[in-house]
């Protein structure tokens, strides 16, 4: 029953978001209105395109150099995936040798179990069957012993560096040498005359 309402929940809160209006904020540019915060606007244009193609070669510089470091990163991460490895393969030894004294642990649990059950029931004749569930829960017991035993975990393989894993790692991090082109174009809009309009206007389940 309470998964049935939890269902229910998931289920009506999906067909809720999916009927809520998605917004999205959008800015309106009006230009100055003199002839002077035109001209000004022209260089702020200027400076944007400046920007974003600064912007352009610190991005191809970083990647560049992301490239040269990706090789270096990915020779001291090779010996330490050798190091790794030969642990992993000494760890997995232990493993299986541990998974074996672990399944011997419930053999033998189950095995006394098993033998204290077949002795107790052979005391008990028909005179005294009343007796009998005192021997099946010996056999259940020692099973439930059994099973409560902490099965060893595996080793986790480590897993082998690649140049590409490292290169996109360290070009993601180029975005952090970005400007923010936008913003400080629309500072000098601004300090030229010229307004921004913000305005949110939806643009999915707008019914």
């Amino acid at each position: 029953m309470k998964s049935n309402q939890l269902i229910f929940v998931l289920l009506s809160t999906i067909a809720l978001s999916a009927c809520v209006p998605r917004m999205q904020q959008v800015k309106n540019y009006i230009p100055p209105v003199t002839d002077f915060g035109m001209q000004c606007l022209e260089k702020a244009d200027q400076s944007r395109n400046r920007c974003e193609l600064a912007n352009q070669k610190r991005i191809a510089e970083c990647h560049s150099r992301a490239e040269q470091q990706a090789t270096e990163i990915l020779a001291v991460q090779e010996k330490q995936y050798t190091f790794a490895l030969e642990d992993y393969i000494d760890a997995e030894k232990g493993y299986e040798l541990a998974v074996a004294d672990y399944e011997e642990q419930k053999r033998l649990l189950r095995n006394d179990g098993e033998l204290a059950y077949v002795k107790c029931s052979n005391d008990v004749n028909l005179s005294r069957m009343a007796e009998f569930p005192r021997c099946k829960k010996m056999l259940d017991d020692a099973y439930r012993r059994a099973n409560q035993l902490s099965a060893p975990r595996a080793p986790d393989r480590p897993r082998r560096p690649t140049y590409e894993s490292i290169v996109a790692g360290l070009k993601r991090d180029c975005n952090s040498v970005k400007v923010n082109c936008g913003v400080l174009y629309d500072e000098s809009y601004k300090a030229c005359g010229g307004q921004i309009d913000y305005q949110s206007i939806c643009v999915a389940n707008c019914q």
